[in-house]
């Protein structure tokens, strides 16, 4: 990722480098203006960005598995794109969760308030994802009931943005709510297929695993069980609007895949085996509707096209893409 020089956005961040926009976000401002003070351009901010992002998931993955390597292969291999496009995003996401960890796990409450503002500082549309705070505090026995209540609001909310132009007076929503970026109901079926196959195989393995142990005395895992299906609210909203779900649902990826982990954890090695090989064959379903059915139904393949252009841009890779 480091030799990368080309993503959807490269322009954009250049030219906010260059011009120190201040309308930009207050951390991606604060580090333009630091890197151009000593003289070095937009591709060593870029990397800069890229070796924190990774340091910071490092340590909000250690804090619930030390499967760091594997998680995170298994997380990027879906999200590559997004997650070397939206750097000012994927630079707040981490900090945000890390700052609910403390705040909901830890109990320190200050500091976990100072990584959720530094968090917003990074990205103001993580601003929405606080509304996980209130949603924690369901009781576990309702939470799957209230998901999809608060879902439907959700979806409701997001119509009504859309169809009343509102979204285009808000920060960092209004190019997405283009005709490009706005999907009809089948085009936003396809594109949230990775969720919904995520969904319901989560769904049903803790249907059939809960019950067979229960977890009600681990902090941690409660944590984990409840921001990785709060995500979920956030379904029904990708239908209409492709960066609901680009920015809401698939950043969470990293938590279900640990969610799965802490699962099948008490199994047998057996038993482990299976779910683990059930969960690999999902991966690649996702990665197939990601990458390869575009092309099979013969539709424009944006994930790939930009994967390609992005693996172009790395020098010592660029033979190996046409």
């Amino acid at each position: 990722m480091l030799g990368i020089r080309y993503t959807a956005d490269w322009d954009m961040y250049y030219l906010f480098f260059k011009q120190q926009n201040e309308k930009t976000d207050f951390i991606f401002y604060t580090l333009s203006k630091l890197f151009a003070k000593y003289h070095y351009n937009y591709n060593d901010l870029y990397s800069f960005h890229i070796v924190m992002i990774v340091i910071i998931y490092y340590i909000l993955i250690t804090r619930f598995s030390r499967h760091f390597f594997y998680i995170f292969l298994a997380y990027i291999t879906l999200d590559y794109v997004h997650f070397t496009n939206q750097i000012r995003y994927y630079l707040g996401f981490p900090i945000l969760m890390i700052g609910f960890y403390y705040l909901f796990y830890k109990k320190k409450y200050i500091f976990s308030i100072l990584l959720i503002i530094l968090s917003i500082l990074c990205h103001s549309a993580l601003s929405i994802l606080l509304i996980f705070i209130p949603i924690y505090f369901i009781p576990k026995k309702k939470y799957f009931t209230y998901i999809l209540r608060i879902s439907l609001f959700v979806f409701v909310i997001v119509y009504y943005i859309f169809n009343t132009g509102l979204g285009k007076v808000l920060q960092h929503f209004g190019a997405y709510l283009e005709k490009d970026n706005v999907s009809s109901f089948v085009g936003g079926l396809f594109n949230a297929l990775p969720y919904i196959f995520y969904l319901l195989f989560l769904i049903l393995i803790s249907r059939k695993l809960l019950k067979k142990y229960d977890r009600a005395d681990n902090p941690t895992f409660e944590f984990v069980f409840k921001i990785t299906f709060f995500s979920f609210i956030f379904l029904p909203g990708a239908l209409i609007l492709q960066i609901v779900g680009h920015r809401y649902l698939f950043p969470f990826a990293i938590f279900w895949i640990i969610y799965f982990l802490y699962l099948i954890q008490p199994l047998p090695n057996k038993e482990k085996f299976k779910y683990f090989f059930m969960f690999f064959l999902l991966n690649v379903l996702c990665g197939f509707t990601i990458y390869i059915l575009p092309d099979v139904l013969n539709i424009d393949n944006l994930f790939m096209k930009e994967l390609k252009h992005t693996m172009k841009s790395i020098n010592y890779l660029r033979g190996y893409f046409y």
